[in-house]
């Protein structure tokens, strides 16, 4: 079933409906599968990447939940969406995904929410590295090389023929170290979500030691400005782009929209751009100045080190030649 296609998801759901009424049965659960990723900076490639990923991902589980509701009433059933970690955190080169995701989470929190006056209940599968056929060498090469022959001559430059070679080699050795093997850890939660009385909201999959488990769940405690310099560039390595470097100041242009100006009346206003941001640690500190300077000092040099590492450079540069989905 295509689920991009209003026509394919109807006429399954008719067969399906047919065959239901023949033998006296209910549709018991809906599980939404189908994923697709792509990778690389947010401004490779065209705006058509970011709708293709979103139309599988996103509107593709929307489609096939919409259409199926009514069967999921009558039997008070189940609907299971298979989403991702990557969801709960955006990762550098990981974006689009990240967004599609984001966005396919959102939508089972209100579906949730919205459905338990019926009786449903929605869970969602949230994995984070697995092999599964998306995390194959020659499905990265082709959407890497796609998502750079497709950005314009600018783009390319800018980045430059030394950034991409090295981003693709790099992501190529780090999805195979570090996605997880038994994909039964994914399926078995699917099941559980399916058959099990009371079905969790949430069922995280998260391969490897404990300590990668821990550390994904304090990752979600940090400031915004503690995971960015944790997580920035961990994906890419040298060389790094072409062209790069800070301004000093610049313009701020305001286009229409709540600022009150159309289109037309572009206003150009000058600003200067601080140099200065905020120190790792002074924003761990600042979190997590309530469980004292121990944590903040001893556990935030170990574990913003490490974990910096150890989590930035696994899950952005595995998970990013990995899928948590297969096509339906």
């Amino acid at each position: 079933m295509d689920v991009t296609s209003d026509e394919d998801v109807k006429a399954v759901y008719e067969q399906i409906q047919k065959d239901l009424t023949q033998n006296g049965e209910q549709l018991w659960a809906v599980v939404n599968n189908a994923g697709i990723i792509t990778l690389g900076p947010l401004d490779w490639g065209t705006v058509d990447t970011y709708k293709r990923i979103f139309e599988v991902n996103t509107f593709g589980m929307v489609r096939v939940s919409r259409t199926f509701l009514p069967l999921i009433r009558q039997s008070k059933g189940r609907i299971v969406n298979l989403v991702s970690m990557a969801g709960r955190f955006t990762v550098e080169n990981l974006s689009i995904y990240s967004m599609s995701k984001h966005a396919a989470i959102s939508f089972s929190d209100g579906l949730r929410r919205e459905t338990r006056k019926w009786g449903i209940k929605v869970s969602t599968i949230e994995p984070m590295v697995y092999k599964t056929p998306m995390a194959g060498p020659d499905y990265f090469t082709r959407e890497v090389e796609k998502q750079w022959n497709e950005s314009s001559e600018d783009v390319r430059q800018l980045y430059g023929q030394a950034y991409y070679e090295n981003y693709k080699t790099r992501k190529d050795t780090l999805k195979v170290t570090t996605a997880g093997d038994n994909i039964y850890e994914v399926i078995d939660k699917m099941v559980d979500a399916i058959r099990n009385p009371d079905p969790k909201i949430r069922y995280v999959a998260i391969p490897g030691k404990k300590f990668h488990k821990i550390a994904i769940f304090l990752a979600q405690l940090l400031p915004l400005e503690v995971s960015d310099q944790m997580f920035a560039h961990r994906t890419t390595g040298a060389p790094k782009p072409a062209v790069s470097g800070r301004r000093h100041g610049g313009d701020i242009i305001i286009l229409g929209g709540s600022s009150g100006h159309t289109e037309e009346e572009i206003h150009y206003v000058p600003i200067p751009v601080p140099m200065k941001g905020y120190p790792m640690m002074n924003g761990f500190g600042r979190t997590f100045g309530g469980f004292g300077g121990t944590m903040a000092g001893g556990f935030g040099g170990g574990f913003g080190g490490g974990f910096g590492g150890g989590f930035g450079g696994g899950f952005g540069g595995g998970f990013s030649g990995s899928s948590d989905d297969d096509d339906e």
